[in-house]
């Protein structure tokens, strides 16, 4: 069964068969990811320094950044729940020669939230430093899921209804808490 911006459900009357049909819906479904230039980690250190952001620490998570079709893709809206829940429903773009600290003054001083994800294009990814692990895998998600999506795809994405019943649905935020509480225990 497929789900709509969720994914798939896969039963079976046992655990092996379950796992069969797993591999198999694997294999027919596998495509490689778009091919992207080298992060590079200087340049993000230098634009991370004195803000609450740093480079990806997963190389694969800043393939969003380093393709022209995985931006329009990622910037596009939300792909799916999770990417709501943990990475928000915005990702920021950097201009040429603007640091991180100075777009998060410049979103304050506008009222707006920060996002939690920031691209800079042709450089790569950089993640607040509030994002917890789970977070981090969503932003590799990101990367996996939009470098994978053909250039010429009509992509559909989830409403603002849908993200504002999530980022407000109890259960929701339940696990959002939960991923926290996690992130603290491990530092």
């Amino acid at each position: 069964m497929i789900l709509f911006n969720h994914g798939i459900i896969v039963c079976g009357d046992t655990l092996e068969e379950v796992a069969d049909r797993i591999e198999r819906v694997t294999k027919a479904l596998a495509q490689g990811t778009r091919e992207t230039i080298s992060p590079d980690l200087a340049t993000l250190d230098a634009i991370a320094e004195g803000s609450g952001f740093h480079p990806a620490r997963d190389h694969d998570s800043h393939a969003v950044a380093l393709s022209e079709v995985n931006r329009a893709i990622a910037l596009g809206g939300s792909l799916y729940p999770d990417h709501v829940i943990f990475l928000g429903t915005e990702i920021g773009v950097l201009q040429d020669g603007q640091s991180a600290a100075d777009f998060q003054a410049a979103l304050h001083n506008e009222g707006r939230d920060v996002p939690k994800m920031l691209i800079v294009p042709d450089k790569g990814v950089l993640l607040s430093s509030s994002l917890t692990a789970g977070g981090e895998v969503m932003a590799r998600c990101l990367a996996e899921v939009v470098g994978r999506i053909p250039s010429e795809s009509n992509v559909v994405y989830l409403s603002e209804s849908d993200e504002y019943e999530l980022m407000n649905w109890e259960a929701e935020q339940y696990r959002q808490a939960l991923d926290r509480e996690s992130a603290r225990q491990t530092a």
